[in-house]
């Protein structure tokens, strides 16, 4: 059991500034800390007392996380020693910079921290300190029982220490105040230039800032003339980095009250709007504020890189994940739900039925934007349909698109382009489905409010019960309400793979499934079947019985109906939460797993039928796939039809089938005793590092190295 040394709300984090040069810096996260809260300095640096201990929390564990950057490299490269030196283990997750702040955000946003350590930005402490999320490091560091002996302030440059002090207020000057992060490393950066501009316009490239800020205004009043028309001052990049170039004026920014720029389709969409007037700059938000500090003709035509930007070419592989979390709507917030619910579905059939009956007449095909016109758009403004109007239009268009997919999946199937069974044409819905559901993209202008709830349009804050932070920021929320009258809201998010690659092992693991043991392993180890729906067959026989003896129609009918739901889920829920806490350990413990290829269809047809739905292999192989892609591990799927029970996996010498009553034997050839479950996984192992020898497979590794083809 992980012991804290505090609650995750009371973390420390490592920062890097990136200016000219970059500094990167220490912070730490507060909430609180157990300060004097008589004098409100929420530190908790006078609750350490006593002599300086190194061991002072020895066996507690941090989690930390980290920024890919070769300053996580040479920071991971020294826990070991850390934890030999303090007993305090480490733990961490690294993350690529383009989703690390989004993941960071959510994760302190939602009041669960699930970190107690990590990296922060210099300008991000203006933007981090104001609600309380990082702790004042003076009152620690003035501290000798908090410090060691080596420890002495004074090494630091007076000035850097300085620019990291502030008061957390608005427009407050630096230099005051509490100390939110020391520097801890050096970093330096490239400033590129255009070099067709520079020899158009007859300049030179910058040596000082001050040449610099000459420069950019030189090319500004020229730019128009020579060619260059709408060319702006420096382009720096707009995301929330921690390697840029622009903390100094990002540092401006947020201690005034403004936010960071943000890309939408690949443009800059700005949280402020810089325009040069008569010479100056001023800027134009809605805060209306005017900041005297900004330089004469700072906007500048020169592009800045920091180091890292560039992959040599190669693709970072982003992949969508879902989180599902259950939520738990009022009273009112359920009406307004099956409201969305039922729109909807009158939406979808709508527009399904005018297809079905193009089709019987021979007309054309009408588009997803004909449809939208006339049963979204017009239809609102008719007494029958009035009252779509009374759920977010997002909701009907969503439902119109998962039309368009329905079909275009039939289609394909069809012509034999999508793997996997036939998909029949779409059908009508029904309000009695098990299952209902309403989706939200980003134009609903859905959020998640500072004190953690789902904000939905025309419904309002609704309480999540949050199990996990998210990786980064969801662009999609689906609501779902399945047959157990269960809420959940299911987040779509982006991940990128290179920053959850687990460190790569030498072993490898084989997989002989089946029905008394659930999985035997090639190392001799045995997981046996759980047999959920076998232990509450009683419980199910008995809510069923009941059911089916409460009259139709009646309110008592559907109370038994969702206890049955509810009976069943339990049973589902059972055994997902199995094949997710057995796969997870499989794919972290071994750099490569093998694993037959099982019929499940076939074996469904026998008297096993019950006994093999009951396990779930085929959803746990599924859980193994995206987890061994997810993580830089090796799956192999053996083909059902190689004879893993027949092989001796001591000699090779194949001794032919054998009934299923025959659970042990002995190889004719060599004698060897073979367990028949212990000796397939085996086989099934070996089999598997064959066909990665036959494929020349090389166990993928996601990261900046990897590209997608």
């Amino acid at each position: 059991m992980d012991m804290h040394a505090h609650d995750r709300r009371r973390c420390l984090a490592i920062g890097a500034a990136t200016a000219a040069s970059a500094t990167p810096l220490l912070t730490a996260c507060g909430a609180g800390f157990g300060g004097d809260k008589a004098r409100n300095d929420g530190s908790a640096a006078d609750d350490v007392t006593g002599p300086f201990d190194w061991k002072r929390a020895k066996g507690r564990t941090v989690k930390a996380l980290l920024n890919k950057h070769p300053y996580t490299d040479a920071l991971i490269a020294d826990l070991k020693a850390f934890t030999e030196k303090t007993g305090v283990r480490v733990e961490y997750d690294v993350f690529p910079e383009d989703n690390y702040f989004d993941k960071l955000t959510v994760d302190l946003s939602s009041g669960r921290a699930s970190y107690d350590v990590f990296m922060l930005g210099a300008y991000m402490v203006w933007q981090y300190g104001p609600p309380g999320w990082l702790e004042d490091l003076g009152p620690w560091m003035r501290n000798s029982s908090a410090t060691g002996a080596e420890w002495d302030q004074e090494d630091f440059f007076p000035n850097l220490l300085s620019a990291d002090q502030w008061s957390l207020k608005a427009g407050a000057p630096l230099g005051r105040g509490g100390q939110y992060a020391l520097p801890w490393g050096w970093e330096t950066n490239v400033v590129a230039y255009n070099t067709e501009v520079f020899r158009k316009l007859g300049l030179k490239p910058a040596e000082t800032f001050d040449e610099l800020r000459e420069v950019a205004g030189a090319i500004t009043r020229r730019a128009p003339g020579a060619g260059f028309d709408g060319m702006y001052g420096v382009a720096v990049r707009g995301s929330r980095s921690w390697a840029t170039i622009h903390p100094g004026f990002m540092t401006m920014y947020a201690r005034n009250g403004l936010k960071d720029f943000t890309v939408e389709g690949s443009r800059v969409k700005y949280a402020i709007t810089v325009a040069r007037t008569g010479g100056y700059i001023t800027t134009a938000c809605s805060h209306g504020i005017h900041a005297p500090w900004i330089a004469k003709d700072q906007c500048l035509p020169v592009l800045i890189l920091s180091h890292g930007l560039a992959s040599g070419g190669r693709t970072v592989v982003c992949v969508q994940l879902r989180y599902a979390f259950r939520i738990e709507p009022g009273p009112g917030q359920r009406i307004a739900l099956g409201r969305a619910f039922g729109c909807a579905r009158v939406v979808f059939n709508d527009c399904l039925r005018a297809r079905k009956r193009a089709h019987e007449q021979g007309a054309p095909y009408p588009t997803s934007a004909e449809l939208s016109k006339r049963y979204i758009t017009e239809a609102k403004k008719t007494p029958e349909r009035s009252w779509l109007g009374e759920v977010s239009s997002v909701v009907l268009q969503q439902s119109l698109r998962d039309l368009d997919t329905a079909y275009r999946n039939f289609f394909a199937s069809i012509k034999g382009t999508r793997k996997g069974p036939k998909i029949a044409e779409p059908r009508f819905k029904s309000k009695r489905d098990s299952r209902q559901c309403v989706r939200f993209t980003a134009n609903a202008k859905w959020s998640i409010t500072p004190d953690g709830k789902l904000n939905l349009p025309k419904i309002g804050p609704v309480r999540v019960r949050w199990s996990r932070a998210l990786p980064s920021v969801p662009s999609t929320v689906t609501v779902i309400k399945d047959a157990a009258d269960r809420y959940w809201a299911s987040f779509v998010v982006e991940t990128y793979p290179a920053g959850e690659a687990l460190p790569a092992l030498d072993r490898e693991q084989g997989i002989d499934l089946g029905l008394t043991h659930f999985a035997v392993m090639a190392d001799g180890s045995r997981v046996r079947s759980p047999r959920f729906l076998r232990r509450a067959e009683k419980k199910l026989k008995r809510e069923q019985r009941s059911l089916s003896r409460k009259k139709k129609g009646s309110k008592n009918r559907g109370k038994q109906r969702v206890k049955v739901a509810r009976a069943h889920a339990k049973v589902a829920d059972a055994r997902r939460d199995f094949h997710h806490k057995l796969s997870t350990k499989l794919i972290r413990e071994n750099q490569a797993v093998s694993v037959e290829s099982l019929s499940v269809k076939g074996l469904a047809r026998t008297r096993l039928a019950k006994s093999v739905h009951d396990a779930g292999w085929s959803s746990f192989v599924t859980m193994l796939e995206y987890k061994a892609s997810r993580y830089g591990r090796t799956l192999t799927k053996v083909d059902r039809a190689f004879p893993s029970s027949q092989v001796c996996s001591s000699c090779g010498h194949r001794d032919g089938p054998k009934p299923l009553d025959i659970r042990t034997w002995i190889c004719p050839r060599c004698g060897a005793r073979q367990d028949r479950d212990h000796n397939a996984g085996t086989n099934i192992r070996d089999e598997g590092r064959r066909i990665r020898a036959a494929h020349q497979a090389v166990p993928p590794t996601p990261g900046p190295g990897a590209s997608r083809r």
